[in-house]
């Protein structure tokens, strides 16, 4: 991955093996399956991309997206799962009405960012986006055209 793509997983900067593993996990309905699926944050902070990933389920336990940690506070943070059956939800705290044109922006560059990067490394480009992310990305005008899966993202 070129450094100007700079991936920051958990925390750290990320290792071929370690994304080789995640992506594995991501497109394997058994390991999502046998994991819960997977909770994540994810922001663009100095060029790089951030993400925080964990299973659903972690020894036995459930996870929240509060254990997930993002180094520094990032603006534009994404939050959102991947669930068992390959549907992901990724959504954002930010209200409607505090949406300007350059907050827009900046969210679609985050969401493109964050899935032009896992597809760049072999992520299913035909695993689905739910309709509550793609509604409120289309009502809030960060998106104008259809997604139903995070090819539609990228284009």
């Amino acid at each position: 991955m070129p450094s100007d793509r700079m991936l920051v997983l958990n925390g750290k900067p990320a290792e071929e093996r370690t994304t080789r593993e995640l992506i594995r996990a991501l497109n394997d309905p058994g390991i999502r399956t046998k994991k819960g699926g997977f909770l994540f944050k994810s922001a663009v902070e100095q060029g790089n991309l951030l993400l925080g990933i964990i299973p659903v389920l972690q020894a036995g336990e459930r996870t929240h997206h509060y254990d997930i940690r993002l180094p520094d506070r990032p603006a534009q943070i994404l939050i959102g799962n991947l669930s068992p059956v390959g549907v992901f939800t990724v959504l954002f705290a930010e209200k409607r009405q505090d949406l300007s044109e350059e907050i827009k922006v900046a969210y679609r560059s985050a969401y493109r960012r964050l899935f032009s990067t896992l597809l760049d490394l072999g992520l299913d480009p035909d695993l689905c986006i739910d309709r509550i992310t793609s509604d409120l990305l289309i009502q809030t005008g960060i998106f104008t055209h259809e997604i139903s899966t995070v090819r539609d993202i990228d284009a």
